[in-house]
């Protein structure tokens, strides 16, 4: 520059203030989500304004200059990591203005600094330090926003995306290296509700109204060696009934609409135990003409069974039919609870088998218990595995086998009353 000294002073104040305030207007604030939709976006650029004066101080000649700006993370030395030029840059009294593009995204909380280059000169020294208006504050990593905004619909911040394309782009999106990317709390004390909204605000909330149902969510997590969307709620019943980790709802009665639905591979994974029960009326004896089997119309519920032959021991088998899979998911057998009844202590249940049929017809025990029972008021006894033994879409059918024992003197009149047999599942 004719060895005339370039000073740069006064300019990135402004600048500031324009980073804030451009970079802001990118995403148009929304009074609620029926707010004004912008007919396009804000560009991206920023204005930045300077002036050029000589080694005395005084104003560079009106012109046209080239002027360029070149973005770092540090104050000195470094790489850069945007870089705009404006090669006609009118300069008139030594101010100038540019609108520099290219640069929204690396004003993401970082430390940034802008170096000036003019015309083939070295890069003017100090860089300057790129400072957000105060309310810019907010758009930093850590940043909190409060405030109020009461009623249905309206939100603290609202972000939409009014792409209309195949392929729609998101309206917010996180990512976290370690951690969770998006966490949310609802502080409603006193209201009721669940632990993904209650009736002054939401944890997470998704609404959508979409048709295409394939293609869109109201919330939608997906997941890779990790879960998608996790859901955890601690209200007992007795501190908020109905509350859970996670509440679907189809829609009105009568509207066929679906509350969940499971793609892919179908699987429903659940900790939660399941009981399915047998009646003992459903009880078949192992050999022909070995005991009589009747109801007691004055103890409807269960069936007496008495020998008609005098034996060591009479097997009865009562098949439960049982899900082998729920959901995609394997089911195991945690304990098998039998409801019975002796007409005397020398009347007893002498075993007590869980067997199971697999795809060949084959069975198997799966469970044994060779404990004497010879209670004679109404009572129950429960087997548990140690190890709680699986079934699958190929192993099922389990069948319930009591081997039962009547004293040889007066064994007509001695009998066993079967309640019913209750079975707990649990998942794989």
């Amino acid at each position: 520059m004719d060895a005339r000294r370039l000073f740069l002073g006064g300019a990135f104040g402004l600048a500031a203030l324009a980073v804030g305030m451009l970079l802001g207007s990118t995403l148009p604030a929304l009074a609620a989500p029926t707010g004004v939709v912008l007919a396009a976006p804000a560009a991206d650029g920023f204005t930045y304004q300077g002036r050029l004066t000589n080694a005395v101080g005084q104003p560079v000649a009106n012109g046209t200059y080239s002027i360029t700006l070149t973005a770092y993370e540090t104050a000195t030395g470094g790489t850069p990591i945007a870089t705009f030029a404006s090669p006609a840059t009118q300069v008139i009294n030594g101010l100038f203005t540019i609108v520099a593009t290219g640069f929204a995204g690396i004003f993401d909380g970082r430390d940034v600094y802008i170096g000036v280059t003019v015309g083939n000169d070295p890069e003017l020294a100090p860089r300057q330090r790129v400072t957000p208006v105060p309310y810019a504050f907010s758009l930093r990593p850590s940043a909190v926003i409060s405030g109020e905004a009461p009623g249905f619909g309206n939100a603290i911040l609202t972000i939409r995306n009014n792409t209309l394309v195949t392929e729609p782009g998101n309206s917010l999106y996180a990512s976290a290296v370690h951690g969770t990317a998006i966490s949310g709390i609802a502080d409603g004390t006193g209201a009721p509700g669940s632990g993904f909204r209650i009736d002054t605000g939401s944890g997470v909330y998704g609404f959508s109204n979409s048709l295409n149902y394939t293609r869109t969510a109201g919330v939608e997590g997906y997941g890779i060696n990790t879960t998608g969307v996790r859901a955890v709620s601690f209200a007992t019943p007795a501190q908020q009934p109905g509350a859970a980790g996670l509440l679907a709802i189809g829609g009105s009665p009568g509207s066929q609409s679906i509350a969940i639905r499971a793609a892919g591979s179908g699987r429903i994974q659940s900790t939660a135990s399941s009981t399915i029960w047998a009646n003992g009326m459903s009880a078949v004896s192992e050999l022909p003409d070995d005991m009589t089997m009747y109801v007691n119309s004055a103890e409807l519920g269960g069936i007496f069974i008495r020998p008609t032959t005098v034996g060591a021991l009479h097997y009865i088998q009562i098949p439960i039919d049982l899900p082998g899979q729920l959901y995609g998911q394997n089911t195991t057998v945690k304990s098998v609870k039998v409801f019975y009844r002796s007409s005397s202590s020398s009347t007893f249940i002498d075993s007590t088998y869980v067997l199971n049929t697999a795809d060949t017809f084959t069975s198997n025990i799966m469970l044994f218990d060779g404990t004497n029972r010879n209670a004679t008021t109404d009572s129950s006894y429960t087997l548990t595995p140690a190890t709680p033994p699986s079934l699958s879409n190929t192993v099922g059918g389990v069948t319930i086998r009591l081997g039962l024992s009547y004293p040889t003197v007066g064994f007509g009149s001695e009998y066993i009353k079967l309640g019913g047999i209750a079975i707990e599942l649990g998942h794989e």
